[in-house]
């Protein structure tokens, strides 16, 4: 087992991005669980059955809005570097298109966490609340 010092870690073109990434994630969600704080959870508003699937659909359109404009500037970063010759991609780009990939990945499972959630509640309504 080869174990890399954390000089040449550092020096890998997109450490930068990964970092950014994974802590602004970890920051984000440590914010919102202080804020939000414990308990159950009522997802339908005014304890309305069915309230919240227009804000369901609503929430998984922007999210995959936000999916489409982060493969897009993917597609385009990588997709320039073939009009500038054998040079290949730019080391700067490494970076963003990290920070991008992780967009891509905290949207799927946000839109994954939110139907299996949601349905999770929609099943169990007559027994506890969300938590």
């Amino acid at each position: 087992m080869v174990i890399l010092p954390m000089c040449s870690l550092i020096q890998f073109p997109g450490f930068a991005g990964i970092v950014v990434a994974v802590c602004g994630f970890a920051f984000i969600w440590g914010l919102t669980a202080i804020l939000v704080g414990k308990g159950p959870f009522n997802m339908d508003a005014h304890e309305e059955k069915g309230a919240f699937e227009p804000l369901l659909s609503n929430y998984l359109d922007i999210a995959k809005f936000v999916l489409g404009i982060a493969s897009g500037s993917i597609v385009l970063l990588v997709g320039s570097s073939a009009f500038h010759g054998d040079r290949g991609l730019p080391t700067s780009f490494a970076s963003p298109l990290f920070v991008l990939a992780f967009c891509i990945l905290y949207g799927v499972l946000f839109m994954f966490s939110l139907m299996f959630d949601y349905e999770d509640y929609r099943h169990r309504l007559g027994q506890s609340p969300y938590t």
